[in-house]
């Protein structure tokens, strides 16, 4: 057994020696935990730079000097909303009366009362112009670009193309990763996300805007990406859960402070310079303390740079690992201590076609629902999130209590899962999501705190899903094809991701048709996890057998689950 092979067996027991709360593991994980949190900033920072803002028709000079002159009155925000027609008591915010037909069919009375005394019709024509209330924003592209009336869809686009970018972050940057390194790529990602968001705050029109800031959400997934999978193989596997639960909460954490910054910054160019300049103080301090992972550089035959690395980690917390690199003799097991078993490389194993997860009859299904799934909840999730600033009443309070809902989200998923299970879980929440966004369309829009609430109990949902499904994918897939599953799973779901951008245009039909669909699909999704297996208390499956056992005992666990034992002997 050469040096690579002894080091990589020996890896779990050397990285549980180290501990994960010493001075080397802390300082790396805080620092890339912050720098995720700007990540998560900037991928939610379209919320704030599109938001909508209610605006009017301006009228022309010729009008305003003309009516001036000829009745005597100080033009006001009476006379402007007075060449728009009226509908539902409110002024039409992209129409207005003609300028031959306000000079020609109205007298002063008109300007002074709003009464037209002449009985005279008034033709329309489309505005060209606007002018914003800025009593909630000082800016955004919305107003600079006046991307309103004909060209609203434009802000739902500008979020899709941002989809776009995350998309192709989550594909390009996990490749990346994994053929130039962890830390190279995290490093790259965030020269993405500074370069795409300074260059998108001197976009001179809507396109440079929208294809500029789509690399924004590939550098910020990118972060996140490189980021999990750095720590989880930085920290042993006793510890893996708690510290990749706590790097997920950077998304939450994000939202939460992204909402304060909007609040104090409500110009959209300073908004975006302000979550992503800081960037550029953090990298050098990544690049200064992180270390390349040791497992990576393992995995490339770089022996000796993986094992000074090790060495570094060590030192800095204050352990002696010189033991674990002797070699064994020829009769020892390479491992220092006997009861600890030698970690195998689950690519040894005998590899099986992707295609074989559609071929297999148990797995075509549970891939299918798998895949759905991951879809469905991206979907609500960036759907809520990114649109969280449409509810009525106060934007950033709603964008704060849509960030802050994550935390009891996560938290709560994470303490069931294991009590209750997997399938049980992962149900429920779909359901609890899927119901209260269905409500809100039952309840009109003057009952906007109830309406908000029923949001944030759909936002709750969807999370607490996000939190358990990545690990219910997992524990369904045999070995062979374990990292191949979980990865058209994560595909699917920046489909998903993608997708609600387009859901949501369908607000300007309607605004409670894109909480129909939302609903709709959570609750579809709740009901196909039942034909699932539950997994909990169960060994991972290690071949394509073990995953079809497990899936012809799923009945016997759905009465104990689901069933109330006193009545369980009737089912």
């Amino acid at each position: 057994m050469n040096e690579k092979d002894v080091l990589e067996a020996r890896l779990e027991a050397i990285l549980s020696h180290i501990g994960w709360l010493g001075k080397f593991t802390l300082r790396s994980n805080i620092i890339m935990f912050i720098i995720c949190v700007f990540g998560a900033m900037n991928i939610g920072s379209t919320v704030f730079l599109a938001a909508k803002m209610d605006h009017t028709c301006i009228p022309s000079e010729d009008l305003t000097s003309n009516i001036t002159e000829k009745c005597g009155v100080n033009w006001t925000d009476l006379q402007t909303s007075l060449i728009s027609p009226t509908k539902d008591n409110k002024t039409l915010s992209c129409e207005m009366y003609t300028l031959s037909s306000l000079l020609e069919n109205t007298s002063c009375t008109y300007w002074t009362s709003g009464v037209n005394d002449t009985n005279r019709s008034l033709t329309t024509e489309t505005c060209t112009s606007w002018e914003y209330d800025q009593s909630m924003y000082e800016s955004t592209i919305v107003s600079d670009f006046n991307l309103v009336c004909g060209n609203a869809w434009k802000t739902s686009m500008s979020q899709f193309l941002l989809m776009v970018g995350v998309f192709l972050g989550a594909m390009i940057c996990g490749i990346g990763s994994d053929r130039f390194g962890r830390k190279t790529f995290f490093a790259i990602s965030i020269l993405v996300i500074i370069v795409s968001a300074g260059v998108s705050s001197l976009s001179v029109n809507y396109w440079m805007y929208a294809l500029v800031h789509m690399f924004v959400g590939f550098g910020g997934i990118g972060l996140c990406v490189s980021g999990y999978v750095y720590v989880m193989e930085i920290t042993s596997d006793k510890h893996r859960v708690f510290v990749g639960q706590t790097l997920q909460m950077t998304f939450s954490l994000g939202f939460v402070l992204l909402s304060l910054c909007g609040y104090l910054q409500r110009n959209w160019v300073y908004l975006n310079l302000a979550v992503s300049l800081p960037l550029i103080v953090l990298l050098p301090f990544y690049l200064w303390f992180s270390k390349e992972s040791p497992r990576w550089l393992l995995s490339k035959n770089q022996t000796i740079r993986a094992k000074r690395i090790l060495q570094i980690m060590a030192k800095a917390n204050g352990k002696e690992i010189d033991e674990y690199f002797e070699k064994p003799n020829v009769h020892e097991t390479p491992l220092v201590k006997p009861d600890e078993p030698i970690i195998i490389d689950s690519s040894q194993k005998n590899s099986l076609s992707t295609l074989e997860m559609f071929r297999n009859p148990t797995l075509r299904k549970i891939s299918l629902i798998l895949f759905y799934n991951w879809f469905v909840v991206t979907c609500i999730y960036y759907g809520l999130t990114l649109n969280a600033t449409a509810l009525i009443g106060n934007p950033y309070l709603n964008f704060f209590l849509s960030g802050f809902i994550e935390f009891p989200a996560y938290l709560g998923s994470s303490w069931v899962i294991h009590i209750w299970g997997r399938r049980p879980t992962i149900f429920t929440c779909n359901m609890i999501s899927g119901i209260s966004l269905l409500c809100m369309n039952l309840l009109p829009d003057d009952l906007s705190i109830l309406r908000t609430v029923l949001f944030l109990i759909g936002k709750f949902g969807s999370s607490a899903t996000f939190g358990c499904v990545y690990l219910y994918s997992s524990e369904l897939y045999p070995t062979p094809l374990r990292g191949n599953g979980v990865g058209i799973c994560s595909s699917c779901a920046r489909l998903g991701g993608m997708a609600s951008q387009l859901i949501f245009m369908l607000s300007q039909i309607n605004n409670n048709l894109p909480y129909i669909v939302f609903g709709g699909i959570s609750a579809l999704a709740g009901m196909l996890v039942i034909i699932l297996p539950e997994t909990k208390g169960s060994k991972l499956p290690e071949t394509i057998e073990d995953t079809e056992k497990l899936y012809k005992h799923r009945n016997v666990t759905l009465v104990k689950q689901f069933v109330p034992r006193p009545l369980r002997k009737c089912v």
